[in-house]
């Protein structure tokens, strides 16, 4: 006699049932659900699915400097501030999963990913780590003459793939040369983006990528863009000019570019980036 298969309900639903009961679910979960089966992870994965899912911050990494008294010299420790509403329990927030005995410090992130460099090692190895899968991937022997110059991309509801971008400005040239690591292809790429004459690159100002586009204070007038795709860079005016270039800061709010000018002490105006093609700000407020 042979035995009757059991039926999967799961299949029998369609993708749009399906999407309105995973988006109801945690994080971890879902997390779980992608090793289930490849159409799972590919629905999981998918630009549309992600963008259904409420925007939440678990918590922050960042690294800062201590004195060690046994030898006077300063040692970087790596620290993480939870938010407990938003803290399910699942993420490693030691990194204890890492061989590397916290011996490296936080150089970027972006979207969720730490990109990271190992301390004392002789050759220059970096690596980009995944507190939420507890896995990394290393890269050795990267000669450069300072890692501030590289930075980190990754937007998962793209692709789960990074990439390492390095700019490098040439005096009297009218392009920048870009270089750009894919973790897919596990190659660099080498670029050559027109600019215009005046525009200026401030390498240790704050960088925003959203929607595949770096977006970088380029001075007190304007900021710069730079499509990582088709390669193409653009100026987009300011929606005033600041004062002081460090008082401008861009950031990333529910899915927009905002545009913050810190007026004093007391006082800072926000804008978001309303239209691209006509680089047009909408005002938000005043912040006290």
């Amino acid at each position: 006699m042979e035995v009757p298969k059991k039926s999967n309900t799961a299949n029998r639903l369609t993708d749009d049932l399906l999407i309105n009961i995973l988006i109801r679910l945690p994080a971890k979960s879902l997390c779980k659900f992608m090793v289930i089966s490849k159409a799972w992870h590919s629905l999981i994965s998918d630009a549309y699915f992600r963008a259904l899912l409420p925007p939440t911050m678990a918590g922050l990494f960042y690294h800062f400097r201590n004195l060690d008294p046994n030898n006077g010299y300063y040692k970087i420790s790596n620290e993480y501030i939870s938010i407990p509403s938003c803290n399910h329990g699942f993420m490693d927030t030691t990194l204890s999963f890492l061989p590397f005995l916290g011996n490296f410090q936080i150089l970027d992130s972006c979207n969720g990913l730490l990109f990271c460099r190992l301390r004392g090692s002789p050759s220059s190895d970096i690596f980009v780590c995944n507190p939420v899968a507890r896995s990394w991937t290393l890269l050795t022997n990267i000669k450069l003459p300072h890692f501030n110059s590289l930075f980190l991309v990754f937007d998962p509801k793209f692709s789960l793939h990074f990439k390492l971008v390095r700019i490098q400005t040439n005096r009297g040239s009218s392009c920048v040369e870009l270089e750009k690591f894919s973790s897919q292809t596990g190659s660099w790429e080498k670029f050559q983006v027109p600019t215009e004459p005046d525009i200026s690159f401030l390498r240790h100002r704050r960088r925003v990528y959203l929607n595949g586009i770096i977006h970088m204070v380029a001075g007190r007038k304007h900021m710069v863009a730079i499509d990582l795709d088709s390669m193409v860079c653009r100026r987009i005016e300011m929606p005033m000019i600041t004062p002081l270039i460090r008082n401008g800061l861009l950031g990333n709010s529910t899915g927009s570019l905002h545009y913050a000018d810190k007026r004093n002490n007391k006082e800072m105006n926000i804008w978001m980036l309303k239209d691209y093609e006509s680089g047009s700000f909408l005002f938000i407020g005043l912040t006290f």
